[in-house]
């Protein structure tokens, strides 16, 4: 349970640092929405996603795996349309690079946190 709020709240600070980096074409009302929409992204990136990538394994391996760039824009989209007025993004290309950001750092916290709770 303790390892889940890490990882929302770690997933919230990086939210709302991505929407600080790209301001004026994304917003993020506030910490607490950021805190619903790292639950709604973690929510989708375990239930949609697998689904996404099933289905659309034919383009990805067409694309060289380019394709999974898409889907990341997909599942940021899916978010910002279930939170509403709360969370805004200008365009889908907005989309994909902060979701392509979003997780590269992820992928970064994980390397420096993991070690630390099996280590």
């Amino acid at each position: 349970m303790i390892r889940f709020i890490l990882q929302v709240i770690l997933n919230a600070i990086v939210l709302t640092g991505l929407s600080e980096v790209f301001w004026p074409h994304a917003y993020i009302s506030g910490f607490g929405t950021a805190i619903l929409l790292a639950i709604v992204v973690m929510i989708l990136y375990r239930v949609v996603y697998p689904i996404l990538r099933i289905i659309s394994f034919p383009i990805t391996l067409l694309t060289l795996g380019l394709f999974r760039i898409v889907l990341n824009g997909v599942i940021f989209a899916m978010a910002a349309a279930i939170m509403g007025q709360t969370v805004y993004m200008e365009s889908f290309s907005y989309m994909m690079i902060m979701a392509t950001l979003y997780a590269i750092i992820q992928w970064g916290i994980h390397r420096l946190v993991e070690p630390h709770y099996y280590g």
